[in-house]
């Protein structure tokens, strides 16, 4: 069986060279569709990995917890839309949450307050990402201070009036000039700048290095004011970050039982916060991105299509051009199956070495890729390779069983008598 397929793989690449370009055009279609399909799923992949790692990189263990989703204000703006925001929490709820015997599983618990008004400095206004946080927010997020000091808890007891900025904003603001001790006014306050946020590099969140946190207390008390109807401060949402990844879950669990009985919640009621984990989140973001590179496969397998077509084309050419060949090869005693094997195998050859062709061309273009593109890693796996093999053999199957069945099926004496 072996011999006989070795046979006709001899034939299929002697008809092959016997017609080189037409051959190389027919593999074009099949090379480009099979380089499309490994290279996108591969740079899907890598897109996978990247923005898994970047999320990946603020920790597993992080715990979100935001108010509930209110369309009362939609009512406000537009009564026509169902405009749907998070409703603040409050400071009671970041005490419960803070105390070790209701949430035993967690090792921080940090709190932050959005801020909308500008920075002003030396007479010019400057808009950048300004946010209250508590001192354990850098530990929560695995932040790193770049120059000068970060935020205490002295700094958040007494409402210091002292701010941490971010990298763009010391380009931005300060013309790349040294800020420690510098100055800024935020919503009518003035704030020393003490520290420099280490440049964080983040594709997921381009933004994060032009932030400028201020204490949380600092920011409730003289730049926002406001109280909720309770009495409490507002805060915009809580982070809490479980011991290890291990004892997420409980955190969550423990978050919940305590929010419900800080906010006397009957058992048959619902949830009015929302609680998530960060795995939650990557779980949701990896099914996302795992259906876009099997949507960008799919596209790319369209070309493949195309590709089989012209084989289809090629080889329903080439029964015709051979119609005497087979002919006396069935009076010499050829079997319908020898011939029906000796064109199969010919367009299958051809795909084959189409797709070869195809996924060496990939691969070349994935380490092109990877070193234009810094931070990403475009490797061309052996799954993609035996998935290109695969293909390319399905496609010269399924694309040539009908010409080999239309050569099988000729009678000897009709095919003799072809011109």
């Amino acid at each position: 069986m072996w011999v006989k397929i070795l046979e006709n793989v001899n034939m299929a690449t002697g008809a092959l060279f016997s017609n080189k370009l037409r051959s190389l055009l027919t593999m074009l279609g099949i090379t480009i569709g099979v380089a499309s399909v490994v290279l996108l799923m591969s740079v899907g992949q890598a897109l996978e990995d990247f923005v898994l790692g970047e999320f990946s990189s603020f920790g597993s263990d992080l715990v979100f917890v935001f108010g509930r989703a209110d369309n009362s204000a939609g009512d406000t703006l537009n009564a026509e839309n169902d405009f749907e925001i998070f409703t603040p929490m409050n400071e009671e709820q970041l005490r419960a949450l803070q105390d070790s015997l209701n949430v035993p599983d967690a090792s921080v618990v940090a709190a932050d307050l959005a801020v909308g008004d500008p920075i002003e400095y030396d007479g010019d206004e400057y808009d950048s990402q300004v946010v209250g946080v508590t001192p354990n927010y850098i530990e929560a997020y695995n932040f790193t201070i770049g120059i000068g000091e970060s935020l205490n808890w002295d700094h958040q007891d007494t409402s210091a009036r002292v701010a941490v900025i971010g990298t763009d904003v010391v380009e931005e603001v300060f013309d790349g000039q040294y800020p420690i001790g510098e100055a800024i006014r935020i919503g009518g306050v003035n704030f020393e700048v003490i520290g420099v946020w280490g440049e964080i590099d983040s594709f997921t969140n381009p933004t994060i290095n032009d932030i400028v946190v201020l204490p949380l207390s600092t920011v409730q008390r003289r730049l926002i004011g406001e109280r909720e109807p309770n009495g409490e401060y507002p805060v915009t949402s809580i982070t809490v970050k479980a011991r290890n990844s291990v004892v997420v879950q409980n955190v969550v669990d423990q978050v919940r039982t305590t929010l419900r009985d800080v906010n006397d919640l009957d058992a048959d009621e619902a949830d009015d916060f929302v609680v998530f984990s960060q795995n939650q989140f990557l779980d949701t973001l990896d099914t996302i991105t795992s259906l876009l590179t099997v949507f960008l496969a799919t596209i790319a397998g369209i070309s493949l299509v195309v590709g089989g077509i012209g084989v289809m084309n090629i080889m329903l050419v080439t029964v015709t051009e051979r119609t005497r060949e087979i002919g006396v090869r069935k009076a010499m005693g050829a079997q319908r199956m020898d011939i029906l094997t000796q064109f199969l195998v010919e367009s299958v050859t051809m795909a084959v070495i189409g797709g070869a062709i195809g996924t060496v061309i990939a691969v070349i273009l994935s380490i092109a890729a990877t070193l234009s593109i810094s931070g990403l890693s475009i490797t061309v796996s052996v799954f993609s390779i035996l998935l290109a093999t695969l293909i390319s053999t399905i496609v010269g199957v399924v694309f040539g069983v009908y010409p080999a069945i239309r050569a099988s099926s000729m009678q000897p004496i009709d095919a003799l008598r072809h011109e």
